[in-house]
């Protein structure tokens, strides 16, 4: 499995990942408004990848980013709901095996469930209403219909109970029982393997407890042992692949620790590698394979850094200061590479890059299919990998807030017309696609674009796109 790494500071990477390591990874995707948070994940369009879905503080509008090996292929707006209602879940309410969505109001603690097939909302259903005392545990398929259920904990009594849900109905109601309220739900997952969701608690002390959950009934309940409290659930997933739920902890350092989680028992743990390289310049050689299958974390300080990184593995590139780094890989696999304040030069890889500019002079030089997010610096985009016709895999990412100087190689394409794959996808300019081609003008063979700061920034945006002309509104996606 390909996965990503994440490198800060004016680093170049280029690597693969052992399909174990995915949790070990920070990623980075798009620039978006800080007004939008993401609220909940999932397959929102059927195509067996998981999307993510956004929402604005401000507006309570949804956006959808569907995502597709690794980069955002395609964005949709889903329209807005008052901000009293919040997302209380997200899973698969009708059985269509696609992913929808449960919001909350929080004055009369009403919940609705939108069905989301294709990307769009296809319908509402109101569920009816709880005490606001009820808050949702967990979401999850608690009693093997392969429909998503809702667990709900009363906040006075501590008491769990199950809302099972069938056609978008709630269907049955069971009681769990309660637990006493120093003990707070730390996630939900199948620890055991039997094909229902389950549910971990952890108590003030730090100790984590499993209870399987069969037919919408407490079976069993299982000690994990317990943890120190500054360490802090990261995620649950399955992080090996064998079927079950795994538990991965970071603490206030950064480190993170997966817990592999067995028949209700911790199998094994294993500590993220760190490699320091600080503030003095330094060389640094590193096989991944020496590391096991865990991983490796890399903190890179301030100063001149040359890393050489070879093997299969995982890695987690973080920190970085003006300085000019540089970090490859003896590799073929999928890059996230963002250059921070110093002069970098990002190299993708064969798989499906992703480049993030900083506020530095960055250069990004993709080598198969890559999604390029402009930075507030000056950056140079060059796609590799051009098709002749159809649907270009290269995407273009620029944001109102953050603005920049940016120029875009590798089309060389000036005939009328331009070339209509290329793919640009503009947020918070407050703009429609119409207005972007607007704001363009032809200068020689080039294209330039100059568009203001818009939705709360102030800082001009230029593109160039050199030895291209025509451009055209599909070329252009504003939200």
């Amino acid at each position: 499995m390909a996965g990503f790494a994440t490198l800060s500071g004016g680093d170049t990477v280029s690597f693969n990942l052992d399909p174990n390591q995915i949790y070990a990874v920070q990623t980075a995707l798009d620039h978006v408004g800080t007004d939008w948070h993401v609220a909940g994940v999932g397959d929102f369009n059927g195509d067996h990848s998981t999307d993510m879905m956004l929402r604005s503080s401000i507006t309570g509008d949804f956006g959808l980013y569907s995502m597709n090996n690794g980069t955002v292929s395609a964005y949709h707006n889903l329209g807005a709901v008052g901000n009293d209602w919040h997302v209380a879940g997200i899973g698969d309410f009708n059985g269509d095996h696609t992913t929808d969505m449960i919001l909350r109001s929080t004055i009369t603690g009403d919940f609705g469930v939108y069905n989301i097939n294709n990307d769009s909302v296809s319908s509402y259903h109101d569920l009816g209403a709880v005490g606001n005392d009820w808050q949702v545990a967990g979401v999850g398929d608690f009693n093997g219909d392969h429909t998503s259920d809702m667990i709900l904990r009363s906040s006075i009594t501590g008491d769990f109970g199950v809302y099972n849900i069938n056609n978008d109905s709630v269907s049955a109601y069971h009681d769990l029982g309660a637990v006493g309220n120093d003990w707070q739900v730390a996630g939900v997952g199948d620890f055991n393997g039997d094909g229902t969701t389950d549910m971990m608690l952890r108590n003030a002390s730090g100790e984590f407890r499993v209870y399987d959950i069969n037919d919408n009934t407490v079976s069993s309940s299982h000690s994990l042992g317990t943890v120190g409290n500054d360490w802090q659930v990261a995620s649950f997933s399955d992080v090996n692949g064998d079927g079950t739920t795994d538990m991965t902890l970071r603490n206030a350092n950064g480190e993170l620790r997966v817990y592999d989680i067995n028949n209700n028992t911790v199998s094994s743990s294993q500590l993220l590698d760190t490699v320091f390289a600080g503030d003095s310049n330094s060389s640094i050689s590193l096989d991944l394979q020496q590391h096991g299958s865990s991983g490796i974390l890399i903190n890179v300080g301030a100063g001149l850094h040359t890393i050489d990184i070879t093997g299969d593995g995982a890695a987690s590139i973080v920190g970085g200061g003006a300085s000019n780094d540089t970090i490859t890989f003896a590799g073929n696999g999928t890059v996230d590479a963002s250059g921070m304040g110093g002069s970098a030069t990002l190299l993708g890889g064969s798989g499906i890059d992703a480049f993030f500019g900083g506020s530095g002079s960055t250069s990004m030089v993709g080598s198969n299919f890559a999604s390029f997010t402009g930075g507030s610096g000056h950056d140079t985009m060059v796609a590799h990998t051009v098709p002749s016709g159809g649907v270009d895999q290269n995407v273009f990412n620029f944001d109102a807030a953050v603005g920049g100087v940016h120029e875009i190689d590798g089309y060389n394409s000036t005939l009328p017309g331009g070339d209509t794959a290329i793919h640009l996808t503009f947020t918070n300019y407050g703009l429609t696609s119409t207005q972007v081609v607007a704001d363009s003008a032809i200068v020689g063979n080039d294209t330039i674009i100059t568009l203001p700061g818009g939705g709360g920034g102030s800082s001009t945006t230029t593109i160039t796109l050199k030895d291209f002309t025509g451009l055209a509104d599909s070329n252009v996606n504003s939200h």
